[in-house]
């Protein structure tokens, strides 16, 4: 790609300068003869690349979407195949020197988008999937560098790895590919489109790079994000197959998202309330039916019947009125009664709150002061992932004032070379340090958004010793942060940390010795 230098003359346009890389071949930016702006892409002929890159471009050349990267024109030589599209806005506005708006720089610049621009973009590249996988075709490469940003519409680009669905290579960028496709069993298909739209949904959200996935930043509000993780999470675990189906799953999160949690907790009562009155009216009609059932009407009388007796009237005494001060209050109103009834759904069994107040249970009683008896902590122990042992210490040793446990591990940032004194009084704190397997503790914190109540949850971290270990870990990062914010550790503090790693390693120690007892023979 040296050959080609700004002012070059190529399928009828001038170079300007190069502005990136696609599958096989360099991105150039050019003017074309009567002075617009284009992306030029050239690949080098021969060879599987430049094949593959043809048989992309020939899949795609009936797809014609606004979202879509539109490609003009065409040119084979025996030495390049050179071929012109659509070029990406400037993200400096022509101030200084051209950076192409792709969703990769964006996030370069700033990090992370909101919801609202993620929605934005999400909205525009399921259009064009739509017209893509209409066309039973699928792209293999989506990722953030391939999202462009075109008169300010989202636009996929790159075709050069567009097969037929079902068909073609293990291709693609790694963090992206379905583990179905790593498997090595199948062919690329729609769904696998969608996994990487949710991993691109994932480093939108949090700025991170796709293979710090789940992670989540330690500055990210969890609260106001949720309905995005929720979808990252699903796209990614069980990826939907049409772009139809990304929709509605979309649109149910969206009605969540507008009803606050208060909302949805009255909503919930209102629900429930109603679920119990119908099932009386139920109980109440079905009792009726039952009574006329068993009463059978008397067979007509061939005999005539004699005229009845006279009765005395006996006149029926009006009740006393009862003072106005001693009215007996209206029975409650519907909300009222499932307000009844959520309460007795969020309230904890009897036995799960005496483990929790029991002062025996050393774990417990270091989760609640840790804030893990309330509501505000339980999305921790769905989102924060474990990290090895020999990381764990790396991190520590090298924050040098940027604190960062909670924080994924990112061995492409440098912080300070040299460890400072509270780094290594805190290592030497938490010397015997012991982490799970991050595997296992990805698996068991899945199922954990899918609990219903703040009762269950408390039963179940009660209960569960593997989620008190991760528990116990975050709030062991997150003590280590706030110090290291403060720049100074108290006493308490140093005897919280020595607490809270001692009671963490009896419980990995006592999982991995159930884990080593051998099965007994029946």
């Amino acid at each position: 790609m040296n050959d080609f230098r700004p002012g070059d003359r190529l399928c009828h346009c001038t170079l300007i300068g190069r502005c990136g890389a696609g599958s096989y071949g360099g991105v150039y930016l050019a003017e074309d003869e009567i002075g617009a702006r284009v992306a030029v892409k050239i690949v080098p002929n021969g060879g599987r690349y430049s094949e593959r890159e043809l048989a992309g471009l020939r899949n795609y050349r009936d797809c014609n979407h606004p979202n879509l990267l539109k490609i003009r024109h065409i040119e084979i030589s025996p030495a390049w195949v050179i071929y012109t599209m659509d070029a990406a806005d400037d993200l400096h506005h022509g101030k200084g020197e051209y950076v192409p708006d792709t969703l990769a720089n964006r996030l370069r610049l700033r990090q992370r988008l909101d919801g609202a621009e993620i929605e934005t973009m999400l909205t525009g590249i399921l259009s064009g999937l739509e017209e893509l996988h209409g066309r039973n075709l699928v792209h293999r490469d989506i990722k953030p560098d391939n999202i462009l940003y075109i008169s300010g519409r989202p636009t996929l680009a790159d075709a050069g790895l567009i097969v037929p669905a079902g068909q073609g290579s293990l291709v693609g960028t790694p963090g992206f590919l379905s583990p179905r496709l790593l498997a090595g069993k199948t062919r690329a298909e729609a769904q696998d489109d969608f996994y990487a739209l949710g991993k691109v949904i994932y480093c939108a959200l949090t700025g991170n790079p796709v293979e710090e996935y789940p992670s989540l930043p330690r500055d990210m509000t969890i609260s106001g994000n949720a309905d995005w993780g929720k979808i990252f999470r699903t796209m990614c675990e069980a990826p939907v197959s049409s772009a139809a189906e990304f929709r509605d799953f979309l649109q149910s999160v969206r009605l969540g998202a507008m009803f606050p949690r208060r909302k949805r907790r009255l909503m919930k009562r209102i629900f429930i309330a109603t679920a119990v009155l119908v099932t009386m009216a139920a109980v109440v009609l079905l009792g009726i039916l039952r009574g006329k059932a068993q009463v059978a009407p008397e067979p007509p009388s061939k005999v005539p019947l004699a005229p009845a007796p006279e009765r005395s009237v006996v006149p029926v005494k009006s009740p006393a009125r009862v003072p106005a001060d001693i009215v007996s209050p209206k029975p409650p109103p519907i909300l009222k009664q499932g307000d009844i009834v959520v309460r007795r759904i969020d309230q904890a069994p009897p036995e799960t709150e005496k483990k929790w107040n029991d002062g025996k249970n050393a774990v417990l009683q270091a989760l609640r002061a840790g804030g893990f008896y309330d509501e505000d902590k339980w999305s921790l122990l769905s989102s924060a992932g474990e990290i090895p042992r020999i990381i764990f210490f790396e991190r520590l040793l090298k924050c040098s004032g940027t604190p960062r446990m909670i924080e994924f591990y990112r061995p492409d940032r440098e912080f300070g070379k040299k460890p400072s004194a509270l780094e290594l009084e805190l290592a030497e704190i938490c010397r015997d340090y012991q982490t799970e397997d991050p595997s296992f503790i990805h698996k068991r914190n899945q199922s954990w958004p899918k609990i219903f109540t703040l009762a269950v949850q408390r039963t179940k971290l009660a209960e569960d010793e593997a989620m008190q270990s991760l528990a116990l870990g975050i709030m062991i990062r997150k003590k280590i942060d706030d110090i290291l914010i403060a720049g100074k550790i108290s006493e308490k503090e140093k005897e919280d940390l020595k607490t809270w790693v001692a009671l963490r390693n009896t419980l990995i120690d006592k999982k991995n010795e159930k884990k080593s007892v051998p099965a007994t023979k029946k």
